[in-house]
């Protein structure tokens, strides 16, 4: 039996928006959705978080930044390998958050919303089971549940966050404030994820032209809803595109 406590670790705690809906509505399409990010997680683990071996010169994982996943249901956690710096475990995250929101769009499959934070970590494992508990799962819960649209925000402490270029194409992070449904902390650094930069576009084989396909697919969907509490998701999910087009556009006439 291990029982390990941590003191900074980065948490990435995602949810899937609607998805009691879609298991009443249709139980196999929501089965889908799931699948779909433990297949865009693990293609992430596999395919992105490598490194060239020289001395067995094959390419290996690596093993200080690829991060563990619990699933339980549409509430996911990813958390970063407590040996790794914290600034690259949440700019592990960073990439692997955003990669799974703009898959779900892309697929036309699900909507994510995430919170990233960071955090104590209590790990107790033995041959039957595992509990992960801490305020790192606690703080990135809370953000992502506080969000009011399809998208994510990363709560920063005493440490520079990564990826410091904010609101520019190639940036994780945006220069932007996710909507709330309550105030948070006045004095918390609290960043949108930009899960519409060139690195995740390109993830994706799409490049920048695709945004104004999910401007129009979002708003398309918007039109046609009748619950206002999902309309003003959309609505604040097309407000922060616009924020980020116009955000590029200044950057290419400068």
């Amino acid at each position: 039996m291990t029982n390990d406590t941590y003191n900074e670790v980065a948490v990435a705690a995602i949810d899937l928006l609607g998805f009691s809906r879609q298991v009443y509505k249709d139980i196999k399409n929501a089965l889908k959705s799931i699948e779909l990010v433990r297949e865009s997680s693990r293609k992430y683990s596999f395919d992105l978080v490598q490194e060239f071996d020289h001395f067995s010169q094959r390419t290996v994982p690596k093993p200080d930044i690829n991060p563990s996943r619990e699933f339980f249901g549409d509430s996911i956690f990813f958390y970063g390998n407590p040996e790794a710096p914290i600034r690259k475990q949440v700019g592990v995250l960073l990439i692997l958050t955003c990669h799974i929101i703009l898959t779900g769009i892309l697929k036309k499959q699900y909507f994510a919303r995430a919170g990233i934070a960071t955090g104590n970590l209590l790990i107790k494992e033995n041959k039957e089971d595992k509990i992960v508990i801490g305020t790192a799962i606690v703080n990135a819960h809370q953000l992502e549940k506080n969000q009011n649209w399809i998208g994510g925000a990363v709560l920063f402490n005493d440490y520079k966050p990564p990826y410091l270029e904010l609101g520019n194409k190639a940036s994780l992070i945006a220069n932007y404030t996710p909507p709330f449904k309550e105030e948070m902390g006045k004095n918390q650094k609290i960043f949108a994820l930009n899960w519409l930069n060139e690195l995740v576009l390109s993830m994706a084989k799409k490049n920048y032209c695709f945004v104004n396909e999910i401007e129009q697919y979002l708003n398309t969907l918007k039109e046609k809803e009748n619950n206002q509490v999902i309309q003003t998701k959309y609505e604040n999910t097309l407000n922060f595109i616009q924020e980020i087009k116009n955000s590029n556009n200044s950057i290419q006439r400068t």
